[in-house]
């Protein structure tokens, strides 16, 4: 009797366990997932903290009017998947190099051409933004 109730407790304390274990697991997922999402804006410094330029800055910083808000929309959809896409693909190399970096013996042909990867990708990312500003300048001097 004594060692089925003694099997049972211990039964018990790894059910607890597993469970302590599976909602930790699921909190720390969501916390995960919520900072990806709050990270969808697009951010510049400049020297005095960062500015998000989202619509909101263009309204209040620069008196976007509300033809000038709706050409900002529309450029901002076309650009910030091109944007997002890359971003996603320069944080996978960095990754993949990371792991590379890890490794006893990292083969540094293929640092050397992953960090040649980011850096065309990076170059990208920057033309992007440069004919996303130029457009959106161009469709806001023409709206006023």
């Amino acid at each position: 009797m004594m060692q089925k109730t003694q099997i049972l407790k211990w039964l018990v304390v790894i059910l607890v366990l597993l469970n302590i274990a599976t909602i930790s697991t699921i909190l720390f997922h969501n916390y995960k997932m919520q900072n990806k999402n709050i990270d969808n804006t697009i951010a510049i410094n400049t020297g005095y903290g960062t500015n998000m330029l989202n619509g909101r800055f263009f309204r209040q910083t620069l008196g976007f009017n509300q033809q000038q808000m709706d050409s900002f929309r529309n450029i901002n959809q076309a650009f910030r998947p091109n944007a997002m896409d890359l971003t996603y693909r320069i944080d996978s190399v960095k990754e993949k190099m990371f792991i590379e970096l890890q490794k006893t013996a990292p083969d540094t042909i293929v640092l050397h051409a992953m960090s040649a990867q980011i850096g065309e990708l990076h170059s990208q990312l920057k033309y992007k933004t440069g004919m996303f500003y130029l457009r959106l300048k161009r469709f806001a001097l023409c709206s006023k």
